[in-house]
């Protein structure tokens, strides 16, 4: 059993059948010619195919082909780039994933901030969401919303299996360094400000990439930091919608929701499994001098079976 409160570290399960987070959007997302779009994932599976985030109707994503990494540049998930035959993500453990581009140069893949692929100009298109799927022409939505967990707001496909935390979309390719050279300073200038120079700057992609702290170029940045609700915020306080998705600690332990318990009343129907963490609290009025809790339990998985649990309790503050 976990306290839900401030300084806790939280992350969302997925069941890779119907879990999802739709988010809000506005013109930040519209992105010109670079981006940076990145999250902390623990896979459950490497079987088909899990998206991790899409802008909209078929914009710009990432995710997991049968464990390899891929970006989402156009409709067509056969034309996607995706990580060699020798690269996945490993699974039952924490991997950052991150893909970085820039539109008309082409496209780096980094698992844990070292790079492990790129892509060519061909492939690093930033698609701005709006394809126009016949579910949200049919329905009449937008079909905007950044949506995390599966294959954006037009598809109800290809969810992910598994643990999400820290997605993060920048304006910025943080792939490409500038370094100067200008070994030789020998510069030839006027007064006038005419004349010529021998420095010249190479672009080159980076072979270890380490994100900055969110800056004016992050665009949006889900942390998952309230740990309990239906809903969670960015960095700039726009709101994501959790549609299923479970609350858990970094290990994937279950954040138990504290539910009150009221003078006399009885909770009924409660279904427990095993392994599973349930937490109650009850506030007492004033000069209250003792007050007693009972429960019981059966189980309904086999005949005559006697079902145990562990009852632990505390005052003014989580046992």
């Amino acid at each position: 059993v976990v306290e839900v409160g401030p300084g806790a570290d939280y992350a969302l399960r997925f069941d890779g059948i119907d879990d999802y987070v739709e988010a809000e959007t506005d013109t930040d997302f519209e992105l010109d010619d670079s981006l940076t779009i990145s999250a902390d994932v623990y896979p459950y599976t490497t079987s088909g195919t899990q998206f991790i985030a899409m802008l909209g109707d078929y914009g710009y994503g990432m995710y997991l082909n049968n464990g390899h990494l891929a970006y989402a540049d156009e409709y067509s998930l056969s034309k996607h780039p995706t990580t060699g035959a020798n690269v996945t993500v490993p699974t039952m453990q924490w991997s950052n994933v991150a893909i970085a581009l820039t539109e008309g140069l082409g496209g780096s893949f980094f698992i844990d901030g070292q790079l492990v692929g790129s892509f060519d100009a061909s492939q690093s298109n930033i698609p701005s969401g709006d394809f126009g799927s016949n579910s949200c022409f049919e329905s009449g939505e937008d079909c905007d919303e950044f949506i995390i967990g599966k294959m954006g707001a037009g598809c109800d496909c290809n969810y992910f299996e598994g643990l999400i935390d820290n997605v993060r979309v920048d304006r910025v390719d943080y792939s490409r360094s500038i370094s100067s050279n200008n070994d030789s300073t020998n510069e030839n200038s006027t007064e006038n400000g005419t004349g010529s120079s021998n420095e010249t700057s190479n672009e080159t992609v980076v072979q270890t990439m380490t994100l900055p702290e969110i800056n004016e170029d992050t665009v949006s940045m889900w942390t998952f930091h309230e740990g309990i609700g239906e809903l969670t915020v960015d960095q700039l306080a726009r709101n994501g919608t959790i549609h299923g998705a479970s609350w858990v600690m970094p290990d994937g332990t279950i954040v138990a929701q504290a539910k009150e318990l009221f003078n006399g009343h009885t909770l009924n129907h409660i279904d427990a499994n095993a392994g599973d963490h349930l937490l109650y609290f009850a506030t007492l009025p004033e000069y209250t001098r003792s007050f007693d809790i009972s429960m019981w339990s059966w189980s309904i998985r086999e005949e005559g079976q006697t079902s145990s649990y562990t009852v632990y309790s505390g005052h003014d503050s989580v046992p």
